[in-house]
Order: structure tokens, then sequence, then C-alpha cells
């Protein structure tokens, strides 16, 4: 992990600390909070996916793109046929990435990183549902696309 991310967790956890304190985090300051998020963090580090790619690969621009929109296109339809798999499709993509993004600088010799990776990212985001259970099943119930999806906080699964 550098520094930079390191600094950028410090901040979240202080921010969700002094929140929990006071027992009740506003939509409206949530909103505000994940867009400032996603604006400083989140577009510029997806910026650079090409860049990455390109030098890993060596595809050109033209494949890459092609590639990228083509990803869009199939993920979009897979979440109006099939929602809920295209949902743990995207929880285990970002599990990996997560995992990945935190750790790749620490484990060089390890013959399967990739496993850690992924882990180490369900651990992640595991922890965020089982916290915030009530909250996502309202939020998940609010809507009409992800209402089937209420069944994944059943005990038994």
């Amino acid at each position: 992990m550098n520094k930079f991310s390191f600094i950028y967790l410090v901040f979240v956890y202080l921010l969700g600390s002094i929140y929990t304190l006071q027992s009740n985090i506003t939509i409206e300051h949530q909103i505000i909070g994940s867009f400032l998020l996603i604006a400083l963090i989140g577009i510029p580090h997806g910026a650079i996916d090409n860049v990455i790619l390109q030098s890993e690969y060596k595809i050109t621009k033209f494949k890459f793109y092609s590639l990228y929109l083509l990803s869009i296109f199939l993920y979009s339809l897979m979440w109006i046929i099939l929602p809920f798999y295209a949902f743990i499709l995207f929880l285990i993509i970002s599990a990996y990435h997560f995992g990945e993004s935190q750790l790749i600088n620490h484990l060089t010799k390890i013959q399967h990183k990739k496993l850690i990776f992924l882990l180490w990212g369900v651990s992640l985001i595991s922890t965020l549902f089982y916290y915030n259970q009530l909250e996502l099943s309202n939020l998940f119930y609010s809507n009409s696309d992800t209402k089937n999806l209420i069944y994944i906080f059943n005990s038994n699964i």
C-alpha cells in the first residue's frame, strides 16, 4: 500500500468514525461524500486503465477501446437479463480489484497471489454487507430492479 492509499484509508475511517459517533448520516451527506470520493479518487483511478493495459499487453488503442466497449455492452446486457448473476459478478470483480490494488506491491514473490487478492477483497466487501444488512436490504427493496436481490440477506445463505 502506498502513502496515498494509506492517507485515503485513514481519512475515510476518520470520517466514518466521526459520523458513527453521531449515529446518523443523512442521505444528502452520503451522496455528497460519495460524489466527492468518486470524482477525486475513482475517476482518476480508472482514467489510466488504458495506459496500464496497453503497456502490459502491447495492444492498440482501437483494440483496447473495442474490448472495453464490448465488455460494457455485454455486462449491461447481463444486468438486464440476469441481474442477480450480474451483481455477483460485479462483486467478484470488485473484490479482486480491491485486493489487487491494496496488496500488489507486497506479494511480488507469492505463487497464488491472485487467489489472495480475491480473498482479501471478498473479506473487505463481505464486511460492508455484514455491517450494513438493514440499510442494503432496504435499499434493494426500494428499487424495482434490485428487489429480487433481497434474498441475499437470508440467514441461510
